[in-house]
């Protein structure tokens, strides 16, 4: 890497979550990756929300962008407009309710550095099925909670279509563009987190009944993914 790096911004949109935003903070505070910065969305009325930031900002050194949005926005539209009044010259997003490991942004940025692609994802991922309480390595999939993309290339996509642009459609611009490049082999900096209940019925991608739990790492998944140790304090707690 080089002595100046690219500014990345990490995008979180989020909203009453303390508790996996706590955990999506702590992430974001451990990445090795040397010049970063959060721009974070979140409705005005959000208490919570606003007090974890203020901790933040009294305890941490770390670029905030505070956006304050009204609960009647769409996730596409505060995406954008987060996007929009961010500084960096790369974006990457930053889901709130997942895991991402602290070589997360160096190893997505490390492909694109001085070569021709200008956007990376992972292709593989670990998923974390709350309810049975059991780790899987996903499919080969584009997941979008994993992009890390050129501003402009980002900004380039969401104005080809009129209406407010889907993950999907975003990932069929940047796929016609031939920016895209592809990690297959870094599943473990990601966990998505998820409960079994609703997922599945939204995507193949989430059904297992030919899967074998990984149970080899499944107890350090949970241990890792624990939200009591991400707490700033207890006030949230029940």
């Amino acid at each position: 890497m080089n002595s100046n790096p690219s500014l990345i911004s990490c995008i979180c949109i989020t909203g009453d979550k303390p508790f996996e935003l706590q955990r999506a903070l702590s992430c974001f505070i451990k990445q090795d990756y040397p010049n970063t910065e959060l721009v974070i969305s979140y409705p005005k009325d959000d208490s919570p929300t606003i007090d974890i930031l203020n901790q933040l900002r009294k305890n941490y050194v770390t670029k905030i962008i505070r956006l304050e949005r009204d609960r009647a926005d769409t996730t596409s539209s505060a995406r954008n407009a987060a996007i929009e009044i961010a500084n960096g010259e790369f974006i990457c997003m930053w889901h709130d309710e997942h895991w991402h490991h602290s070589n997360r942004i160096t190893t997505q940025y490390s492909v694109l550095e001085n070569g021709p692609f200008r956007c990376s994802f992972l292709s593989k991922i670990l998923l974390y099925d709350l309810k049975y309480q059991m780790t899987y390595e996903s499919r080969f999939k584009t997941w979008p909670e994993s992009l890390l993309c050129d501003k402009q290339i980002m900004l380039e996509a969401c104005l080809t279509y009129l209406e407010e642009p889907n993950a999907r459609e975003i990932n069929s611009y940047l796929f016609s563009k031939n920016v895209l490049y592809q990690i297959s082999n870094a599943s473990h900096l990601y966990i998505y987190i998820f409960d079994r209940l609703w997922k599945n019925r939204r995507s193949h991608h989430f059904k297992f009944p030919n899967a074998e739990g990984l149970t080899d790492i499944n107890e350090t998944i949970q241990d890792i993914i624990e939200l009591d140790q991400y707490l700033l304090e207890n006030k949230y707690k029940d």
